[in-house]
């Protein structure tokens, strides 16, 4: 039995990371155990939690908020940029990877004793064994939690979800949370004016990027190379200045005249 626990284990696992395929902007970290596993970076991560640390399990939002919050034995600067996939609950995963799995054994060990129609049957059911339990993740991964703008965890339900409505999971996340305003391709000049740090008078262009995956205030970006394009409007319709500094002056100085977002 023990054996058949871990392969309904390995299985499940292996179905998890196909239904949570990459995709450009977000990085995807299976099944991490500690904060430090989760590496401290401005770009979006979306960690994908063990089955077993389900949203019925009371010490999982905890365990969450660990890992946003610590990062090895300092803080973690990137607080905002993290995203968790969590399941409801993993006894439906469990169950439909044990069926899979059983439906697998009988045709490794009788697929030479049976007739054709038996052996359409057996295909049939184990096609229908691999779909259901691609579903059941589907189904099951229904919940990301996040940091929120009052610096708490907040958990997003994102319904009943199955196969059809995208590619990924992981493009799907992105979607909802686009909707929801927690995750934005762009934004504008404005934007960076109204949350300008009170005590800067100038602002390092590294810094405002870096405060869109540190800051719950601000959303996170999918793409953080995004912000030069911010900048560079921002200077030439002459709302920024975009200077260098060099010793006591500032060198460049560029305002109100045309920037690219490359040279930014």
């Amino acid at each position: 039995p023990n054996v058949a626990e871990a392969k309904i284990e390995e299985r499940t696992r292996a179905e998890i990371l196909k239904v949570f395929e990459k995709q450009p902007g977000v990085q995807v970290v299976p099944f991490p155990e500690k904060p430090n596993q989760i590496p401290d970076r401005p770009i979006l991560g979306l960690a994908v939690l063990q089955p077993e640390n389900s949203m019925g399990d009371r010490k999982t939002l905890g365990m969450i908020d660990g890992m946003i919050r610590e990062y090895g034995s300092s803080g973690r600067t990137f607080k905002s940029a993290l995203m968790f996939a969590v399941a409801d609950d993993d006894a439906a995963l469990r169950d439909e990877a044990r069926k899979l799995l059983a439906w697998q054994a009988i045709k490794d060990e009788e697929e030479d004793t049976l007739d054709d129609t038996q052996r359409t049957q057996l295909a049939e059911n184990l096609k229908k064994a691999q779909r259901d339990l691609k579903e059941c993740v589907w189904r099951t991964y229904k919940n990301v939690v996040l940091l929120a703008k009052d610096n708490k965890v907040r958990v997003v339900d994102l319904g009943l979800v199955h196969s059809s409505q995208a590619n990924s999971m992981v493009r799907l996340i992105v979607d909802r949370l686009r909707q929801d305003g927690d995750i934005e391709t762009g934004v504008s000049t404005n934007f960076l004016v109204r949350n300008w740090p009170p005590a800067f008078t100038e602002w390092s262009t590294k810094s405002v990027r870096d405060a869109f995956f540190a800051s719950p205030q601000f959303p996170r970006l999918l793409d953080g190379d995004s912000v030069k394009e911010t900048i560079a409007r921002g200077v030439s319709s002459g709302i920024l200045g975009y200077v260098g500094k060099s010793g006591t002056g500032y060198k460049p100085f560029i305002f109100g005249s045309g920037l690219g977002a490359a040279e930014v």
